[in-house]
């Protein structure tokens, strides 16, 4: 842990760089005499080309520290939070449950910081070559990076990790996409019976995934903007979503717990170490699962406005840090309520599709994907 502690505060120095992106001038003459001015923006995420004027949609830094931190959220918290009661109770969700999560908490924290430290020293390192022959510079409003998850990996180990990286992202997307989806079917299904067309419009499957095919023809839309600042606003109502849901868990939990009629007192239920390790191993995944978005980290730091190694530290700081409250809260309030099931066991989400659904869902996300690629580039 002091390792990790010591290697964070070697990173910090190195979050930003020393002033952004910057406009060469070089000037020269010909062999007229007549002189002439060469001028080059460069961009600290990598964007060297002719790009459109400063202040211009798309050619400016518009993120905030708050909107960077609700796009980051809502792609790390999410679903898959639902499983951290079931993750606390088979680890022991009065020590080694919350010691986990807080372990873990402290890796992904060092792993956003390695990813911008990486793309900002890759390019600084690119400027200074580039640039060392000019010798006038002038502040420019900063625009927008290029650094992506696979673009860092391909400059570390050659253009085929580009490739294999990029297969990662898409599938880890494409399960994301699946176990959202069913697991949205099956928890709007009341509504469903409402919404769905009758029987002779649709068949019995049809109706039965209606909802879920047309949330998701709903929200594909919002995945072609060109950037993920335009989210903000969707990033907010998803976590204030997910407040009311974790509010609701420690409601029925207190409930639970707070009952007159108990016998025996609620701190009687908790446990301190898992039953097995098998039962350890299981919950791991789990844990590492809920901290999953190194894939947005530098697409989200390209939009960041004056993103100096303060303003970024503290942007992933608080991001990991408060992902890591509300996962403690939700995971001990849950596995708390354990004793209140008829089995005394939390139960995660079960996913049940068919080969059909797979390959539907699995189109819908892969389509999403790279079409949501290709228009940030």
């Amino acid at each position: 842990m002091t390792g990790l502690q010591n290697g964070s505060a070697a990173i910090d120095s190195d979050l930003g760089d020393d002033g952004g992106d910057v406009i060469m001038t070089n000037v020269g003459h010909d062999d007229d005499t007549h002189a002439h001015t060469n001028t080059n923006t460069n961009t600290m995420g990598g964007d060297d080309g002719d790009g459109a004027a400063d202040g211009a949609d798309g050619d400016v830094r518009t993120g905030t520290i708050s909107s960077a931190r609700f796009n980051l959220l809502s792609t790390m918290v999410g679903g898959g939070c639902l499983s951290l009661p079931m993750a606390f109770q088979q680890s022991g969700n009065a020590l080694i449950g919350p010691l986990m999560l807080l372990v873990t908490g402290v890796i992904t924290d060092f792993c956003f910081k390695s990813l911008v430290a990486s793309a900002v020293h890759l390019h600084k390192s690119q400027d200074q070559h580039r640039n060392r022959n000019r010798t006038t510079t002038t502040s420019s409003t900063r625009r927008p990076g290029k650094d992506t998850f696979e673009s860092i990996t391909s400059e570390a180990f050659g253009p085929k990790a580009y490739v294999f990286s990029m297969g990662l992202v898409v599938l880890m997307c494409f399960f994301a996409t699946v176990g959202y989806s069913v697991l949205l079917r099956d928890m709007m299904q009341p509504l469903n019976e409402i919404i769905a067309p009758p029987h002779y419009f649709l068949s019995e499957w049809g109706r039965h995934n209606f909802t879920m095919f047309l949330v998701i023809f709903l929200v594909t839309p919002f995945c072609t903007l060109r950037r993920l600042t335009a989210l903000k606003d969707c990033g907010a109502i998803s976590m204030m979503s997910l407040l009311i849901l974790g509010s609701c868990i420690v409601f029925r939990s207190v409930e639970c717990n707070c009952k007159k009629d108990d016998e025996e007192p609620w701190y009687t239920h908790l446990t301190f170490f898992p039953e097995s390790w098998r039962d350890l191993l299981n919950a791991l995944p789990l844990y590492i699962s809920c901290f999953v978005c190194h894939y947005n980290i530098l697409p989200v730091h390209n939009e960041l406005e004056d993103p100096s190694p303060a303003r970024v530290s503290w942007w992933l700081r608080s991001t990991t840090w408060f992902s890591v409250a509300l996962y403690m809260i939700m995971g001990f309030a849950g596995s708390a309520y354990a004793h209140c099931t008829p089995n005394g066991k939390i139960q995660g989400s079960k996913y049940s599709f068919s080969l059909c659904e797979l390959i539907l869902v699995h189109s819908l996300a892969s389509h999403r994907f790279l079409l949501t690629r290709s228009l940030a580039r």
